[in-house]
């Protein structure tokens, strides 16, 4: 058996997902087959996915979160290394209590942001599209965290980082893993 063979094996055998590198269409379609993949072969179990991660597209990252609430299974997320701009919204996402961190772990949170160029009534389209963006995401994270309005009008109007003590704080993780017994012991794997 090939290494990588055997790294499927153990990933699937222990129900493990990953969301490292770019939020982007390519690696998206890869995460949502392989959760849709191990809901398909043990609805009841959960499954596990560690997330580092800069962000990237917003659309990308909302294909992922509506993939997590069609499935049965519940599943948990684990922040390590950074969880920036949409992948800390991936974290939030998870099943809520079921939201972890490790202790260093970063995290970014900022408004949507977008790159227009084109013709003013293109520029003018983008700008409305943006907005619609801007209130799912607010909708998303009010939804799944202890952020109050006023505090979310606060961290989103500029590059807000924070720590995983602070995430805690806001309810976007439930846990800080300090220990295996943190995360393995709430799971049905």
């Amino acid at each position: 058996m090939s290494q990588k063979n055997g790294l499927d094996e153990f990933n699937q055998n222990n129900r493990l997902v990953y969301m490292i590198g770019e939020i982007e269409e390519e690696s998206v379609s890869k995460l949502i087959m392989k959760i849709l993949h191990l809901a398909a072969n043990d609805p009841e179990k959960d499954i596990l996915m560690f997330i580092s991660s800069y962000g990237g597209n917003v659309c990308d990252y909302l294909a992922v979160h509506d993939i997590m609430r069609l499935v049965p299974c519940r599943i948990a997320t684990v922040g390590v290394g950074k969880c920036m701009s949409a992948s800390a919204m991936l974290l939030l996402s998870g099943t809520e209590g079921l939201r972890f961190a490790t202790p260093n772990c970063r995290l970014l949170m900022h408004q949507v942001s977008w790159e227009g160029d084109g013709t003013l009534a293109e520029m003018e389209a983008a700008g409305r599209e943006a907005k619609k963006q801007e209130k799912l995401m607010t909708d998303i994270v009010l939804d799944h965290t202890k952020i109050k309005p006023k505090e979310l009008i606060e961290i989103f109007s500029k590059d807000s980082y924070m720590g995983a003590a602070d995430a805690l704080k806001y309810g976007i993780i439930d846990c800080i893993i300090r220990k295996p017994q943190n995360l393995y012991g709430q799971l049905k794997i």
